[in-house]
């Protein structure tokens, strides 16, 4: 373990006895909660962050975690979590967020440690299971398999509440750190994959024409010595609570830059079936220049109704150079209505582009692959059963068009364009 991961787990170890000693003592100022969750998620002809053709039960959680009220302008917190989600989390016992905030003012305070990433109106929330209807957030803006990545980050931030008298208040964030990645990860994975996808083929090409032989096909490459690492993220967002009861408009940035470094053998099949090795190491960076998400939310007696666009402006480069520009679009439409006070529905339709410029798959077929992996449409139905104040149940199916955010790694055989993902999850919160 890293001895900054060792520091983060020590810290958090010192908190958590210091809560459950003010628990015992009955201190009205030290607040603990928690969360236990356990999903089975099922779907039709492709794999969806994990086996789901033979469905899986890898979708898990875990968490607790622990405020203070040191003084009244002074607050501390932490929570400790655990995931399996596929190959993201494996059940490993991490520190989610945890921090010190000093609120000076309404309008100007200030947190310190791993905080949440104030990304769109619910990535904040993401964690707490009991606040939105939904088993998975519309997956083009929230990735489940980048949770970790996007969720918090290591650093400080501004923050505030602006009155702006007869027009409402403006709430603001702003902030700056690093964030974890974990080299298991799927968006990883895919990253790494991507970028040897790419250099084999450039390899194939100067084959091909030093050696005047055909090159038959790339067998394998295989990476070694992975390591890839937040250099910097920075952020703000902004959310406008209108006049009008229950409307708010909001606005997020993010910016932010990794570096990877790796060996990759490749593993060429020449003319006559012979095999050459070509090991290379590399060096690469992924720019996030823009993540843009521009949020809207409408809430009036037990409807809410809302809405988020999402664009990301990047870049890949491999030894200085440019090797993939990155311009990603998603957006969603949701409604939810509270008709019991057990049973609350939701449903929401999601659109998902790995590449704006290219919605309709046409630069797709000329490497053979298919034109529906330039989309990724969802239809989403969600039944949520309250059973009591601690325990829930919810039960979500969703109708697929395009196969753009699936993992080629889990799905080595290929894709279909039409599908179904199945979910039910449930979990007690106390």
């Amino acid at each position: 373990m890293k001895k900054r991961q060792c520091w983060f787990i020590a810290g958090a170890m010192i908190l958590l006895l210091f809560s459950w000693w003010g628990y015992a003592q009955n201190l009205d100022w030290i607040h603990m909660h928690g969360l236990v969750s356990q999903g089975y998620i099922v779907s039709t002809d492709n794999n969806y962050h994990m086996n789901t053709e033979d469905a899986s039960v890898e979708f898990n959680e875990a968490a607790i975690n622990f405020t203070a009220q040191l003084t009244p302008k002074l607050r501390t917190g932490l929570q400790l979590f655990s995931r399996d989600f596929g190959p993201n989390g494996n059940n490993d016992l991490f520190l989610d967020w945890g921090y010190l905030d000093y609120q000076w003012k309404d309008y100007l305070g200030l947190r310190m440690g791993k905080i949440k990433r104030p990304a769109g109106f619910y990535n904040t929330m993401r964690d707490i299971d009991a606040l939105r209807t939904f088993v998975l957030l519309p997956q083009g803006v929230y990735d489940e398999s980048m949770r970790e990545f996007t969720m918090s980050v290591q650093g400080a931030s501004l923050y505030g509440n602006l009155s702006l008298s007869f027009a409402g208040d403006l709430e603001y964030e702003t902030y700056y750190g690093i964030s974890n990645i974990n080299p298991d990860m799927t968006f990883t994975q895919e990253l790494f994959s991507t970028i040897a996808n790419n250099m084999g083929r450039g390899m194939e090409k100067r084959l091909k024409a030093q050696e005047k032989i055909p090159v038959e096909a790339v067998l394998d490459p295989r990476v070694r010595n992975a390591n890839n690492k937040m250099r910097h993220s920075e952020g703000i967002s902004l959310v406008w609570n209108t006049p009008l009861h229950g409307l708010r408009l909001g606005t997020s940035r993010m910016l932010g830059r990794t570096e990877q470094s790796a060996t990759f053998d490749f593993h060429f099949l020449m003319e006559g079936e012979t095999v050459k090795q070509i090991t290379t190491p590399f060096e690469s960076s992924l720019k996030f220049k823009a993540l843009d998400i521009f949020s809207c939310e409408f809430e009036w007696n037990n409807l809410t109704l809302a809405g988020e666009y999402m664009i990301m402006d990047g870049e890949v480069t491999v030894d200085g150079e440019v090797m993939q520009l990155i311009k990603e679009e998603a957006y969603y439409a949701q409604t939810s209505y509270r008709l019991f006070d057990w049973l609350k529905a939701g449903a929401y339709y999601s659109v998902y582009y790995p590449d704006s410029d290219d919605k309709k798959g046409e630069n797709l077929t000329a490497p053979g692959q298919k034109d529906f992996m330039a989309w990724q449409k969802d239809i989403c139905a969600t039944l949520r059963f309250d059973l009591n104040e601690f325990w829930l149940v919810k039960c979500e199916a969703h109708l697929m068009d395009g196969a753009g955010q699936l993992s080629t790694i889990l799905n080595p055989a290929g894709v279909e364009r039409k599908w179904q993902l199945y979910t039910v999850k449930t979990s007690i919160i106390f």
